[in-house]
């Protein structure tokens, strides 16, 4: 399990060191991140809409989900489609 800790670990560190270039490190930017990080899912996601939600880190923090999406326009090339 240590792995996917570090992968999570890099990913803050990248975000945070690509908005630090730009910005100040702001409340907003960093609960921004923190919800972004804390919205991976914990249990497997269904690809069928009927199925319940995934649990979140959110969730349990929250006591509700919190729709972490970063802020953007998105293209189809910008998707990550989950491999079956």
């Amino acid at each position: 399990m240590g792995g996917s800790w570090e992968k999570l670990v890099r990913s803050v560190k990248v975000a945070l060191g690509t908005t630090l270039v730009n910005h100040t490190p702001t409340d907003e930017i960093l609960l921004t991140l923190s919800a972004v990080v804390n919205s991976r899912p914990l249990t497997e996601v269904s690809v069928d809409p009927k199925d319940p939600q995934a649990l979140t880190q959110n969730i349990f923090l929250n006591f509700r989900s919190v729709d972490a999406t970063p802020r953007g326009e998105y293209s189809n090339t910008d998707l990550i489609l989950r491999k079956s």
